[in-house]
């Protein structure tokens, strides 16, 4: 077995069965299925059970009652088979080659993690639009920038995520980023592999859309506290670079900026009491003409 594909259902009848068709046509065959459902309300279950009886040798289904995605696909590693692990988010799907050309990329590189890239899918006032995310091959300035793939778009080596014990379930975000900080930091070789085989389909619901002021902060919160131990964690393993520590500044700067009207108290704080090293770099004066508003409303 060379690649078990895991894949967390809440709530998905309607579109699960995209996701595992397009597991089905892969062009490499050496692989499992895993179905894990967690807590659905709807029909999902049992769209899942008639997934299963229609390839049973494939396709597996398990329940796990811990909420939460983590939590769903920590109990696929448990009982995955393959060599490599493919995330895959029950709205998302991938494309043909997806598994053989990351794998074979894997094993010529040897590789723990495979960072690929994606495409997103969603809809404005009705209307069907993509946007090609490419990542950053570089593993530490991806991090930082929240710029080394997604979960789906990415393959990961079984060995590697149980060396460091999977997903951490009590993060209430970035449990991604941590994820993939933590296999840094176990020495975990990443490649990255240019074609574009992962769809990523776009909900409403999104922190930019957000509303609730203590949720924003708090994801907000979590996505500073880790560029913190990132830096922290580069400082003392003395990988820091000027060019890493701007590129961590500049990233906590740029999120409290862009949700400076929501938690504007917050904001004012935290720039208050912390120095920041900013990018003088072109791209980034160019986005910050963006948030001159909110750039005078600090300065008060």
């Amino acid at each position: 077995m060379k690649i078990s594909v895991i894949i967390p259902c809440y709530n998905c009848a309607d579109f699960i069965e995209r996701a595992v068709s397009s597991v089905l046509q892969q062009t490499l065959k050496e692989y499992e299925i895993i179905l894990v459902d967690n807590n659905s309300t709807d029909n999902t279950f049992s769209k899942l059970l008639d997934l299963k009886k229609s390839n049973p040798q494939i396709i597996s289904v398990l329940s796990e009652l811990t909420k939460g995605a983590p939590a769903a696909r920590n109990k696929g590693i448990v009982e995955a088979k393959g060599q490599y692990i493919q995330f895959l988010d029950a709205d998302d799907e991938l494309k043909p080659v997806k598994l053989e050309s990351q794998y074979l990329t894997a094993e010529r590189m040897q590789a723990d993690v495979i960072i690929g890239n994606h495409t997103l899918i969603y809809s404005v006032n009705g209307k069907i639009k993509t946007h090609t995310k490419f990542a950053n091959p570089d593993p530490w300035e991806g991090l930082i920038n929240s710029n080394l793939g997604i979960t789906s778009s990415n393959l990961w080596r079984k060995d590697s995520l149980v060396k460091v014990n999977g997903w951490d379930t009590q993060k209430t975000s970035s449990q991604e980023y941590d994820l993939l900080f933590r296999l840094l930091q176990s020495g975990a070789k990443f490649a990255y592999e240019g074609s574009l085989q992962t769809n990523i389909y776009k909900a409403e619901s999104s922190i930019s859309k957000s509303t609730n002021k203590k949720r924003v902060e708090e994801i907000i919160t979590n996505r500073i506290e880790l560029r913190k131990n990132i830096k922290a964690y580069l400082e003392k393993s003395d990988l820091l670079t000027p060019k890493l520590n701007r590129l961590i500044d500049t990233y906590i700067y740029m999120e409290l900026m862009t949700r400076v009207d929501d938690i504007p108290e917050f904001a004012n704080e935290y720039l208050k009491n912390n120095l920041l090293d900013i990018s003088k770099g072109k791209v980034f004066k160019t986005q910050l003409k963006r948030y001159l508003k909110p750039l005078k409303l600090l300065s008060n």
